[in-house]
């Protein structure tokens, strides 16, 4: 039997070899494990190998594991860091980072705890013990630039009051069952760097933001925010969930990367004021708040629907792969982009900034007005379904817009504004200033007005191709009807209508063509000797 002191207690479960060489008796020591199995009270508890606790351990002072390794306090007990007067430290008598590992540990009473080596938790980690709080003056609980590793539970007591001194190191929160983030009861935690993973669901412990400043990490079970919590630093979050009512996960500025999300609801603040991407993957109910506020990009990759709010206010992206369905929209900065595959997406009739069409056609669902630029690309055609739209800056047209009963006003004085290989059919209207000699498209870049004078002008043109004249005075005549209205204008100086090959009937000489202006009952020749022809 061989007695080995740890700190001021005498140890006797140590299992020692003997070798005879030379005449020699020679100890060796194999095996160096401590077991405790009742409560013991240290001033400075020192560790020269690992230890099983079944009991409780009283650290007055420090923990201090005097070897050159890692060492582990294992087993079912719990090793308690107390007393009213002095510092406590977790730390290596060589100064090295030589780990220490508990299963179970409690700060309380009001001592500051300072970890100088890595400190791991498998168990639980408790900042005062459910009766007494832990109200340590100063940094409190300070890992400064080491790792803190909680493998299971964590909490913070509601009457405890030190801080949680964590933003110069890393706390790692990797266990597979659920775990909550460690949070004081007030004020702000602010982490270093917090790191996510295992397979458990994570979530905040409620009371003060939490501020993570360097970096943010998930991977495994789904982060949900369920306290206030920003992020200043880079974001590499694999399945962000529920934002709770009443609390904001935000990214300010200084935020980047990205996160990819799971959610299926949301009833809180979801706030991107930085160049960070977020992508959901799911349908999601929304009924808080989603706000693009910087530069970042916003996927909804399903059906977007709720009672809540979708905010974009700086230059960013929102995309928009299905329905989108809120009950307030703040859309008048970035650009909004519908994206589905489907025929037939519904785009909401709300005010816009930049609006762009892509990959399948799309129904307007209301009256829609686009401060920027309106752009469908080849596969996106626009059913404006009888409603009206407003753009006030550039038309490209990748393909067709159908107005119905409906107009689109351009209010750009750009003259060439419209682009593209598409048409407007039905009516286009422009209502602003026209300069002289200046050629403004209508229905198509093919399609031009110019007046004579410097005036304000309102003036509609309406276009459908493919349309009989009324009461044709002959056979041979282009199909394609253009109706002017001008409620105001100056003196018309040049006008270009288009037409296709395929609309010209009766075997029409194009030279031959001409303009007629219909009273309602018959047509009257309208000569312009400058007039000129050619098929589009």
């Amino acid at each position: 039997m061989l007695n080995y002191n740890i700190g001021s207690a005498i140890m006797t479960r140590t299992t020692v070899w003997g070798l005879m060489l030379r005449g020699a008796f020679v100890l060796m020591l194999l095996a160096l494990i401590s077991t405790f199995a009742n409560s013991q009270n240290y001033q400075n508890w020192i560790l020269n190998g690992n230890v099983v606790n079944n009991g409780t351990i009283r650290v007055a002072r420090d923990i201090i594991n005097n070897t050159t390794s890692p060492v582990t306090v294992s087993g079912t007990g719990v090793v308690v860091l107390w007393r009213n007067n002095g510092t406590h430290a977790i730390r290596s008598a060589s100064g090295g980072n030589y780990s220490i590992t508990f299963s179970n540990l409690d700060l309380i009473d009001n001592r500051p705890t300072t970890a100088q080596v890595d400190v791991t938790v498998t168990n639980r980690l408790r900042i005062g013990d459910g009766t007494t709080a832990y109200t340590a003056a100063g940094n409190g609980f300070d890992i400064g630039n080491l790792t803190l590793t909680i493998n299971n539970e964590s909490s913070y007591m509601s009457t405890s009051t030190s801080e949680l001194t964590f933003n110069n190191g890393t706390v790692v929160f990797n266990g597979d069952n659920a775990q909550s983030i460690l949070n004081k009861a007030s004020g702000t935690t602010t982490y270093g760097i917090l790191s996510l993973s295992g397979n458990g669901a994570k979530t905040v412990q409620s009371g003060a933001l939490v501020l993570v400043e360097d970096a943010i990490s998930q991977a495994g079970g789904q982060l949900s925010v369920t306290e206030n919590m920003n992020v200043s630093g880079s974001v590499n979050i694999a399945d962000l969930g529920a934002v709770s009512s009443g609390k904001t996960f935000r990214l300010l500025s200084t935020a980047t990367g990205s996160i990819a999300s799971n959610a299926i609801s949301n009833a809180g603040a979801i706030i991107d004021s930085s160049a960070v991407n977020i992508s959901f993957s799911n349908a999601i109910a929304n009924d808080g708040e989603i706000a693009n506020k910087l530069s970042g990009r916003i996927d909804f990759n399903g059906d977007l629907t709720g009672s809540g709010t979708i905010r974009q206010t700086g230059n960013g992206t929102i995309e928009v792969g299905g329905a989108f369905t809120q009950n307030t929209y703040d859309l008048n900065a970035g650009t909004v982009i519908y994206n589905s595959n489907t025929a037939g997406q519904n785009i909401v009739g709300t005010t816009y900034n930049n609006l762009t069409l892509n990959n399948a056609s799309k129904i307007l669902q209301g009256s829609v007005t686009v401060n920027g630029n309106l752009e469908l690309d080849a596969n996106s055609a626009l059913d404006m379904n009888n409603n009206n739209a407003v753009v006030g800056g550039n038309l490209v047209l990748g393909s067709n817009i159908t107005t119905g009963t409906g107009v689109l006003t351009l209010t750009s004085t750009v003259a060439g504004n419209v682009s593209g290989s598409g048409q407007v059919i039905g009516a286009v209207r422009r209502n602003h200033n026209f300069a002289s000699g200046q050629n403004y498209r209508f229905n198509s870049a093919n399609i031009y007005m110019a007046t004579a004078d410097n005036i304000n002008s309102d003036v509609t043109l309406r276009m459908i191709p493919s349309t009989d004249p009324s009461n044709p005075p002959t056979t041979k005549y282009v199909s394609r009807k253009y109706e002017l209205i001008p409620a105001s204008m100056g003196n018309l100086e040049a006008i270009q209508l288009y037409y296709a090959n395929g609309e010209l009937q009766g075997g029409i000489a194009e030279s031959k063509i001409g303009l007629r202006a219909y009273n309602g009952t018959n047509w009257t020749k309208i000569t312009n000797p400058g007039m000129t022809r050619s098929s589009g």
